[in-house]
């Protein structure tokens, strides 16, 4: 098990072992920029596959629903 407490992985900043393990592997919880928290497998943060609790894919889909709904209704 490679130790990941203290490292900042995105928006994540790992703050403790998790109790549980999830598939057999590790896993860490983290607490996001934006003050959500997630747990999350140790391979997943070093491969870059999870960068937040979930609020960039929020984020992303907010700044692209405007620009989704105008091209739909056909004001772009």
């Amino acid at each position: 098990m490679i130790d990941e407490l203290g490292n900042k992985y995105s928006r994540l900043y790992v703050i403790a072992l998790a109790d549980e393990r999830i598939n057999g592997q590790a896993a860490w919880i983290c607490e996001c920029q934006c003050g959500g928290s997630r747990v999350v497998r140790g391979n997943l943060l070093r491969k870059g596959i999870t960068r937040s609790c979930g609020c960039l894919v929020r984020e992303r889909v907010a700044k692209q629903a405007p620009i989704a709904a105008a091209i739909r209704w056909g004001h772009a």
